[in-house]
């Protein structure tokens, strides 16, 4: 573990270690870039999953939607922290009031198995 992130990247990273350490990153998890952009606590920050390992990096220049334009990743997910944290009704609301944009809806399947180690 590190502790060079906060917020929801430090989120992120522990549930991507965990997967990790119990394989699952390894068996389940493609080699991908992730990009996320919490809109109400920005910057966003990228997840780079490679050869079974996984790092991330803050994007400071990462405030708005509208930046994602500017970004190379291979999926991405904007959306306000409650829908985040809101567990999978929330999840759900958001996505029918079109408030969280994605990028790839493969994202979601990711973002279940890391969900699910807490």
């Amino acid at each position: 573990m590190t502790a060079l992130f906060t917020g929801f990247p430090a989120l992120i990273y522990s549930g991507l270690w965990t997967l990790k350490t119990v394989g699952i990153l390894e068996r389940e998890l493609p080699n991908t870039s992730i990009t996320f952009l919490i809109t109400d606590a920005p910057p966003g920050f990228k997840v780079i999953i490679k050869d079974d390992d996984f790092e991330m990096e803050i994007l400071d220049g990462l405030e708005s939607v509208e930046d994602l334009e500017s970004v190379q990743t291979d999926m991405y997910i904007a959306l306000p922290s409650h829908y985040l944290l809101g567990g999978t009704e929330g999840f759900i609301k958001g996505m029918s009031d079109g408030v969280i944009n994605i990028k790839n809806n493969k994202i979601l399947m990711i973002l279940g198995k890391i969900a699910s180690v807490f």
